[in-house]
This record gives structure tokens, C-alpha cells and sequence, in this order.
């Protein structure tokens, strides 16, 4: 007996068209609002993480701005003061201290990492420097730019130097990219200084 008002009840919530428009609706809200909700979000995401990476490519590359010529590699600086040849080996001495300090705000490399995908140096791409080098110097470049037109007041040429950083960071998104048919981004950014160390 149970039965048969249980199948006649669910019958009858079959034939029912009441709130029909309603699920539907709710069926429209889903397909549409939540892809265009998650790329919002993913879109404020990625946007916050190119503003770290490039506030801390600027903290870095002030740090290494800062520091005496005899403090910098040779490979930066092209041994004692010549045209700095780009490097992206060093990890030691001051330039992983500027590393550090780009991926966790201090030159240990102690703590939490700004973004949770930069943990080793490596996670960051690449990080090129340069410097000091002078502007204008032949077949130097930094992130695949050359190196500033030399500066030139009054008809004298000044001996500006800048020390330049640039870093390739691949952006670790949350799935939204790949549902919205984008594929995956990567961010570069360079800062240079003028090297004000000794």
C-alpha cells in the first residue's frame, strides 16, 4: 500500500510543471555566471602576482644597485668594473642574496615565499643581471633589450651605470585559464637602477 502512493506521488511530481523556469534558470546561472565569476577571480589573481613579481624584481634589483663593485661577480660585472655580461647562474655571494630577496622579502631566504610557487630560484624562470654596466655598452642586454642610450648633457657623454634584473616567472593559475581556452602565461619583467654602490 505504501508503495503505491510513494509511485503515485512521484508521478505526480513528474507531470508537475510548477517551478520548471526556475530550475532552468538555476541550470543558465550555473553554465554561464560561474565560468565568467572564476575567470574574475582568476583574471584579480594573476594581475596580484604580476604586481609581486614586479615589486620584488624592483627590491631586488635596488639591493644589488647598492652594493660596492668589489661585492659584485665578476660575471655581473665583467671582472672589475668592464661591460657586465647577463647571468643567470649565480645563486651564491650577493647575487642569490638578491634572488632571496626577490622571492621572500629578505636576503636569507627565510619564510614563507611571496607567491607559494617560488621556492627555489629555479621556480622563478629566470633571473638575468647585469651590472654595473655602463649605458649604451655594445652587445649587452638585459631581458632581451640592450642596455639604454648613453646620456649625453652639454656635449659630454656621462658614465652612468645601472645594474639591470629581469625574471621570467611561468604563472601557476587555479584551472580557470584552461576551462576559458587560454593557455598558460608567462610573466617578464625588468627593472633597472642606477648603480649608486660605491
Amino acid at each position: 500500500m505504501a508503495l503505491g502512493r510513494i509511485s503515485r506521488l512521484f508521478s505526480k511530481l513528474i507531470r508537475c510543471r510548477k517551478g520548471a523556469a526556475a530550475v532552468e534558470f538555476g541550470i543558465v546561472v550555473a553554465v554561464l555566471f560561474i565560468p565568467l565569476i572564476g575567470g574574475s577571480i582568476e583574471l584579480g589573481r594573476g594581475i596580484h602576482h604580476y604586481q609581486v613579481v614586479t615589486k620584488s624584481m624592483r627590491d631586488a634589483t635596488r639591493f644589488m644597485s647598492r652594493l660596492p663593485k668589489s661585492a659584485i661577480p665578476d660575471t655581473l660585472d665583467g671582472g672589475g668594473g668592464g661591460p657586465g655580461a647577463c647571468s643567470t647562474a649565480e645563486n651564491a655571494g650577493v647575487a642569490g642574496q638578491a634572488k632571496n630577496l626577490a622571492m621572500y622579502g629578505n636576503i636569507a631566504g627565510t619564510g614563507s615565499a611571496f607567491l607559494f610557487y617560488w621556492t627555489a630560484p629555479a621556480d622563478l624562470g629566470t633571473i638575468d643581471m647585469c651590472g654595473p654596466v655602463a649605458l649604451g655598452t655594445a652587445g649587452i642586454t638585459c631581458g632581451g633589450n640592450a642596455i639604454g642610450a648613453p646620456i649625453t648633457v652639454n656635449g659630454e657623454v656621462l658614465n652612468v651605470e645601472i645594474v639591470c634584473m629581469t625574471a621570467t616567472v611561468a604563472y601557476d593559475d587555479i584551472g580557470f585559464l584552461s576551462i576559458l581556452g587560454l593557455g598558460p602565461i608567462t610573466y617578464t619583467v625588468t627593472h633597472q637602477e642606477r648603480w649608486i654602490g660605491d
